[in-house]
């Protein structure tokens, strides 16, 4: 079976469903398709190259795969025109030329792929992130949003439920203080004994304690 192109990789992903785009992901899976979807989905990637296309580029105009380089073949060398991976140092003249190399040795589609992610800086793709890492776990590193916790039920102060009252009866009887129930004494003895304070004992104690001291 021939060997897909990965401008036809992401070609074949159009009008297809999440799962269908990962399937096809994985069934062509190389470390340079890997490498460009990537480079094409991280934030902190800087290319070392000027924001326009190049006006003077040569294409090569052979059907696909008989071109002198592939980019399976050079994507290695992407890393070359990254910011901060080594090769800052490099002449920008220089830089510029072995960019204009690599896209005049590959496919025209290629050479387009190859625009769009290091001078447009985003791809003509309707493939997300998600779908990237579903496909390659962990590819593409994503921004964890911060969870807020909410309290557990038992620690939420429960909101207190308004009483529904049947008729103004019922809203009286609730609101007014009810009337302490007056005692019934059966004679005049239970009456003093419930009125009259009681006598502390004195205790043994004191008493011998009192003799000790004199």
């Amino acid at each position: 079976m021939k060997r897909l192109s990965i401008p036809e990789v992401l070609e074949s992903l159009e009008n297809k469903s999440s799962e269908e785009k990962v399937k096809i992901l994985k069934e062509n899976d190389s470390k340079a398709l890997r490498d460009i979807l990537d480079l094409n989905f991280r934030d902190d990637v800087i290319f070392n190259l000027p924001g326009d296309r190049p006006s003077e580029l040569k294409l090569e105009e052979t059907p696909i795969g008989l071109s002198t380089n592939t980019l399976y073949q050079q994507s290695r060398k992407l890393k070359i025109f990254i910011k901060g991976s080594g090769y800052d140092h490099l002449p920008h003249l220089k830089r510029e030329n072995l960019f204009l190399q690599i896209l005049e040795s590959i496919h025209s589609s290629e050479a387009e792929l190859l625009l769009q992610l290091c001078v447009d800086r985003k791809l003509k793709t309707s493939l997300t992130v998600e779908e990237v890492n579903k496909a390659f776990p962990g590819l593409v590193p994503v921004k964890e949003v911060e969870k807020v916790e909410t309290p557990p039920e038992e620690n939420t102060p429960k909101k207190k439920e308004k009483k529904v009252y049947k008729d103004l009866q019922e809203v009286y009887e609730e609101n007014t203080p009810k009337k302490k129930e007056k005692k019934v004494y059966r004679d005049l003895q239970e009456v003093y004994e419930e009125n009259t304070p009681k006598k502390v004992k004195k205790s043994k104690n004191k008493k011998s304690s009192k003799k000790k001291s004199k």
